[in-house]
């Protein structure tokens, strides 16, 4: 069964990440020889890999179908419905997920998908789970920032099923049609808030009911540093927990008070445990799975059939394929059943050596090897506390914060004050674990992984796997081979001289300049309430191309293009700041330039002593023969002032198009005087301003560049080197990644 499986796993792998869909008489085509396969053992894995193949595709046909249709984006409907889950809140903005039963535009009937995410803006009302609802709102494709490195939240709607998402327009004029529905979590979530105070508040709100929205972002930070996030997000581990206990308790019931009793009891009592516990979480995809996996445990152990680790494995994996296959391209799929993996591998067929300490000590350093690839190629870092912190932390949430938040949980409704006494202790016991949590934050060194090559890649995977090999396994001692890319491969990060990365930040700029051996980020892009373009989009490229920055430079203090700053400072603390800002808090870019490998920089142009457009800094970069001009959000005045002083000077290969192609700048003359090859736009995607304008657009090309816009193309890369090299990283296709739609937006 797990090498069924695993063929399921390959089958639908090889369809999800194919940039389109195979026609659908491909599998019909196979299907005689699929079934002559599954009756002959040796080609069984051939069965298995057309079934999750051909599952694949039809469920994913199924999905893209149900998306908002391009007529209709950016459209105001008129929508009914119903709340579903909890609802996210912060200071401006609620956010929910909300099932359409009809649509309407301009008095005519629309077939919708059949579930948004909808945020609301500035209203001075709240909503709750499972009410109803009429009001208008303005819907979008499933769309969402599009970097190298960053959260692919395309890819998470796809896998979500939410097929549009919007925001609720003039909320004063919606109607909530009824109060019905089944808001338990949401009442709970509540009950739990006003019971406990501090930050463990937010952490046993989640833990009880997988509402993460009161977490704060500092304490993401402690557990993303410490490996131990996922301890945090009701999954596989904690249902396991509360199943293994429930099971423990009910066997221990029936041995005592009814031994003569069905022995199937106690597994369904289990079972019903696990599924109230899956349910106050929300049935979310990580639950999901790990009921599957539950259901045949219990299952086994009620028909008193002795089933195999493995086995378990591959039924788990065979059921969640055939009822899931979506998941497959979920990284939190990889890192559960990847983890569950390799413990299996670690402990399957062995027998156990030494002292119970060191056997976990043993075990949980062999987790942490096997599932590193993992972890680095998904976030570009590698947490080295991760095995002490999980050593810890497991423990105390498997033995107290899990079943006593379970148990203080149930006690809410009945015996509200034991439940707010239980909250207090584990309140108590929670505390002292973040502060060392936070503690191993502080002293956990950064490692930065950058990309590795498919066979360098694949080489480090294959060592790691032997390194945790039996010591019997023929070929252990390659394993140190192996591992050699890892000290011996050093990846040049820049081939060309110096590579200019626009990113997708929204509305907004942020631009990365690399040289061999530094860094500039120019710009950082806006803050939003809970969150900002620096921590979505250019850490995350950093992080991904395994760099620090040197040095930060802001061009002015607007939002959208300083919202970041705060964020970046902190997180890389030793970077030199310049530039313009609000408050003036950091040095003036004017007069600046410095050398990097042979690559001059230089502001050119930072005039007056405020931050508004007009005093952005304007930085010129060249090596001598190639030249970028990056020119924050300077208007048609300042570019006639540059073309009265330094007219030649202007001339460039790269050019960011002034405050985001704005019909104030670009002028005709400053766009013949950079005679670029190559604009860019960092702009956000369907922006209300139409940002770039149409006519701005047009003059760049008619004067001979290229043009793209951030929103539209995603980050847009471009090396300077003998050629002019550009990458868009929309164009690296995927099913569920919205395609470029036009040469650049200019609406």
């Amino acid at each position: 069964m797990l090498l069924f499986g695993l063929a399921q796993l390959a089958g639908a792998l090889a369809v999800l990440l194919q940039p389109s869909l195979p026609p659908d008489g491909v599998f019909l085509f196979f299907l005689p020889f699929a079934l002559v396969a599954l009756r002959e053992r040796r080609f069984r894995w051939f069965a298995g890999f057309w079934l999750g193949a051909s599952l694949a595709a039809w469920q994913a046909a199924a999905q893209l179908a149900d998306r908002l249709p391009y007529a209709l984006d950016g459209e105001t409907v008129t929508i009914t419905g119903r709340i579903e889950g909890l609802v996210e809140t912060d200071i401006r903005r609620q956010r929910f997920l909300f099932r359409i039963e009809s649509g309407e535009l301009d008095g005519e009937a629309l077939e919708l998908p059949s579930l948004v995410r909808l945020s609301l803006y500035e209203a001075d009302f709240r909503v709750a789970s499972g009410e109803r609802w009429r009001w208008q709102v303005k819907l979008r494709r499933p769309r969402g920032l599009a970097n190298p490195g960053g959260f692919d939240y395309e890819r998470w709607l796809f896998v979500q099923g939410i097929g549009v998402t919007g925001y609720v327009r003039e909320p004063q004029r919606a109607v909530r049609l009824d109060e019905g529905g089944f808001g338990f979590r949401a009442a709970i979530a509540r009950r739990i808030e006003a019971m406990v105070d501090g930050p463990a508040a937010g952490m046993l709100r989640a833990l009880a009911t997988g509402d993460r929205g009161g977490m704060e972002q500092h304490h993401w930070e402690v557990l993303r540093l410490t490996g131990t996030t996922h301890l945090m997000s009701i999954s596989g581990l904690h249902v396991a927990m509360v199943t293994g206990l429930a099971m423990a308790m009910a066997s221990f019931l029936r041995r005592s008070l009814a031994p003569r009793s069905a022995p199937w009891w106690p597994a369904l009592i289990a079972g019903l445990v696990a599924v109230l516990y899956a349910a106050l979480a929300g049935f979310s995809l990580p639950v999901r799975r790990a009921l599957y996996a539950a259901a045949i445990v219990l299952f086994a152990m009620a028909a008193r059939r002795q089933l195999a680790v493995g086995q378990v494995f591959g039924c788990a994996l065979v059921l969640l394929i055939t009822i899931e296959p979506l998941g497959v391209v979920d990284i939190s799929f990889w890192l559960s059943y990847g983890a569950v993996g390799a413990i299996l591998y670690l402990v399957a067929g062995r027998r156990p050596a030494g002292p119970r300490l060191l056997q976990a000590t043993r075990l949980q350093l062999g987790l942490f090897l096997l599932t590193a690839p993992m972890i680095a190629a998904s976030f570009a870092q590698l947490p080295l506390v991760s095995p002490l912190a999980n050593a810890i932390a497991i423990p105390v949430f498997g033995v107290a914060l899990v079943p006593g938040t379970l148990l203080a949980t149930v006690l809410v409704p009945v015996a509200e004050p034991l439940a707010r006494l239980l909250f207090r202790l584990l309140q108590a016991i929670f505390e002292p674990l973040l502060r060392l949590l936070e503690w191993l934050a502080a002293i956990n060194p950064e490692i930065v992984i950058a990309e590795l090559p498919p066979l360098a890649a694949f080489s480090v995977a294959l060592g790691v796997l032997l390194a945790c090999a039996p010591r019997a396994l023929p070929g252990r001692r390659l394993a140190l081979a192996l591992l050699l890319p890892l000290l011996a491969f050093h990846r040049e990060p820049v081939e060309a001289p110096f590579e200019v990365h626009v990113l997708d930040v929204g509305q907004g700029l942020a631009v990365v300049v690399e040289t061999r051996a530094h860094v500039l980020v120019y710009d950082t892009g806006p803050a939003f309430t809970d969150n900002s373009a620096a921590e979505m989009a250019v850490i995350p490229f950093l992080r991904s191309r395994g760099r620090h920055p040197d040095r930060i430079m802001i061009s002015h203090g607007d939002n959208d293009h300083a919202g970041g700053l705060a964020v970046l400072r902190r997180q890389y603390p030793r970077a030199l700041v310049s530039g313009r800002t609000r408050d003036g808090g950091i040095p003036d870019c004017r007069g600046e330039s410095w050398s990097w490998d042979g690559v001059w920089f230089e502001v050119v142009h930072a005039s007056g002593k405020g931050s508004g457009n007009a005093a952005s800094c304007v930085l010129r970069i060249s090596d001598g023969r190639r030249t970028a001009l990056l020119t924050g959000d300077i208007d048609a005045r300042v570019e006639a002032e540059m073309l009265a002083s330094m007219a030649p000077r202007l001339a460039a290969d790269v050019v960011i198009i002034p405050h985001h192609g704005s019909l104030t700048s670009s002028s005709p003359a400053f766009i013949r005087a950079t005679g670029a090859n190559i604009a860019i736009a960092g702009t956000g995607h369907g922006n209300r301003w139409n940002f770039p304008r149409r006519e701005v657009v047009q003059r760049w090309r008619e004067a001979g560049a290229q043009v793209f816009a951030s929103g539209e193309h995603g980050a847009v890369s471009v090396a300077l080197g003998e050629a002019l090299e550009v990458r868009a990283f929309r164009e690296r296709r995927r099913l569920w990644r919205e395609p470029v739609v036009s040469g650049a937006d200019g609406k």
